[in-house]
């Protein structure tokens, strides 16, 4: 009846892409931003924007803080094409949002980070 099937005789194999032996939790405030003030985007909301330099196959975790405003949202964009792994991405309490990453790409990237805040 299946005289054209032919079971497959392939293995994916086990190897899995190692992370860096070291994670980093590091602390962002306002005074590491990119820009010198924050963008005013008007009622009392800010954004603040950070960029960090990212190390290939590294799980890192940011806290941003700004100036003990309330957070309201956080974002990320990384630089290039290569892989990146989003693990967390919320408010730790209502000054602080974390942003878990890890870089699975084997080269080093910029990472941008975005924080709004609310006076």
């Amino acid at each position: 009846m299946y005289r054209n099937f032919y079971p497959h005789q392939y293995s994916y194999g086990t190897y899995q892409n190692p992370l860096a032996s070291t994670r980093a939790d590091i602390l962002l405030d306002e005074s590491d931003t990119v820009d010198s003030e924050p963008e005013d985007l008007g009622d009392g909301f800010y954004l603040y924007h950070w960029n960090v330099a990212f190390p290939a196959n590294a799980h890192e975790t940011y806290f941003l803080r700004a100036n003990n405003q309330k957070v309201i949202s956080g974002g990320w964009a990384p630089g290039g094409y290569w892989s990146s792994t989003i693990f967390e991405n919320y408010p730790k309490d209502k000054y602080h949002w974390v942003i878990s990453i890890r870089n699975s790409g084997g080269r080093d990237r910029d990472l941008n980070l975005y924080l709004i805040t609310k006076e």
